[in-house]
């Protein structure tokens, strides 16, 4: 009987330790994957700008309902790239920029989030900086939210 409780202790502690670690191990690793799959998307996008500028879909679908970036709304944004894109030639050679290493810090109790990423493009000077995008977490990923200002 004394064993069969020291059993159900150690199984319920172990239960207990890993839920623990699973909880704080599992959401990194979630937030971390869900950010290299968002930073993904978004150099996927980008890049296919330059060979299909009338399929900009992939990337205002990285935007949240509510960005806004610099008094520029969501529907602002799309209806600007929906009147480029019957100007805009294809042109696979256009230097496209990517962006790596991301990084998510500083979260709001409101879910939004800086994204720091190194944006840098592929041609001749390999010209790279550090930049910082408002992102939101909507729970099943992440979006471009802007900074929300109205200038």
């Amino acid at each position: 009987m004394n064993w069969n409780m020291v059993t159900r202790v150690k199984a319920f502690s172990s239960i207990c330790l890993f839920g623990v670690i699973v909880g704080c191990g599992g959401q990194s690793v979630s937030v971390t994957s869900a950010v290299q799959t968002f930073t993904a998307a978004m150099n996927s996008a980008l890049s296919s700008l330059a060979t299909t500028p009338s399929g900009f879909s992939a990337f205002t679908s990285l935007l949240d309902s509510t960005y806004k970036q610099d008094g520029l709304t969501n529907a602002d944004l799309v209806a600007m790239l929906t009147a480029d894109a019957a100007a805009i030639p294809a042109d696979a050679s256009f230097p496209v920029v990517s962006y790596s290493n991301p990084v998510i810090s500083n979260c709001t109790t409101a879910k939004i989030c800086d994204l720091i990423v190194t944006a840098f493009n592929a041609d001749a000077d390999l010209t790279s900086t550090t930049l910082t995008l408002k992102v939101i977490d909507t729970g099943s990923g992440y979006k471009l939210v802007g900074d929300q200002s109205s200038s």
